[in-house]
């Protein structure tokens, strides 16, 4: 019996598309990542158990996260370039995605092997086609923890 995933890859690429960077798993991961497409990203790295370091579900509440970012917005497709890594894995499948409304872009590596996308990495440090990238809309799946401290205000004390 054939899984889901498999089903999807051929319903997207021929048999001899499959070796094509272009029609790949790679691609497939790239036009639902433009898509903003969860569904079928958790569809295609169901059977990965970490993803990122992370185990899938957490991965994908981040990204979910992010998508919904980039909505709010304005952003409803995501233009992508190919890329490069230049540090933590030189010659990895790799795509800087962007809003087309709103600039905030996020740049993820597609490690593939035998036909399937087996792990994501999100990239801080990609040389990409998008040379009017503003680092201030560099848009994280890891958002830093919001502290809360201990204060001696009452319930009875207005806060203004």
């Amino acid at each position: 019996m054939k899984s889901k995933k498999t089903k999807l890859f051929q319903f997207f690429t021929l048999a001899d598309e499959r070796n094509d960077v272009h029609t790949s798993a790679c691609a497939m991961m790239r036009d639902f990542m433009e898509q903003m497409d969860l569904q079928n990203i958790k569809l295609m790295l169901s059977e990965i158990e970490t993803l990122s370091d992370l185990d899938t579900e957490a991965f994908c509440s981040k990204l979910e996260k992010a998508f919904l970012h980039m909505r709010v917005s304005g952003n409803t497709i995501l233009q992508s370039a190919e890329g490069r890594c230049n540090r933590c894995h030189p010659g990895v499948a790799s795509f800087t995605f962007k809003g087309t409304i709103t600039p905030w872009h996020m740049s993820f590596l597609f490690h593939v092997k035998d036909d399937k996308v087996v792990d994501v990495h999100e990239c801080f440090g990609m040389w990409s086609m998008f040379p009017e990238l503003d680092s201030e809309y560099l848009l994280l799946l890891e958002e830093p923890e919001i502290q809360v401290e201990d204060s001696d205000w009452s319930s009875d004390d207005p806060p203004f």
